[in-house]
């Protein structure tokens, strides 16, 4: 979705839809929270399931270009490197070995903004976690739980 205003502070967005136009039986909502100015903090989380594994993790803005974030971001009990690619406000990581069954991501509040700003500290502790699922699933997005 583009074109919504961050304001002085954090609001609510409302979407809502429908695949009737293309005969699909595919309707839903969801809140999404946008974070006010100079707020910056994780806003999304998803694990991409299929022949290459990837979570997605999604700022509020722009992740600096300039740090290494090797060590930042970690999945709980892999010992292996993760690969990552920073784009704009996303962080894709790759893990070097295929994931199954439930996993942690933790994400250190290490990581800087574009301005050099870190994120606001997180409700619970220095790191923000997320547990996800990896089966064998046809490739698909899914948003994960805090």
């Amino acid at each position: 979705v583009h074109n919504i205003d961050r304001l002085e502070t954090a609001s609510l967005v409302e979407l809502k839809w429908s695949g009737k136009a293309l005969g699909i039986e595919n309707n839903g909502e969801e809140k999404i929270e946008v974070p006010a100015l100079g707020d910056f903090a994780v806003s999304n989380v998803s694990a991409m399931i299929g022949d290459e594994q990837a979570i997605l993790i999604e700022f509020s803005d722009p992740i600096s270009k300039r740090q290494d974030i090797e060590g930042l971001i970690t999945i709980e009990n892999i010992s292996t490197n993760i690969n990552h690619i920073i784009d704009g406000n996303t962080v894709r990581i790759y893990p070097t070995q295929r994931l199954a069954g439930e996993h942690l991501v933790k994400i250190s509040r290490g990581i800087k903004n574009a301005a050099n700003k870190t994120p606001a500290v997180y409700a619970n502790g220095p790191t923000h976690s997320y547990r996800f699922r990896y089966a064998k699933e046809p490739r698909r997005r899914r948003h994960l739980r805090q």
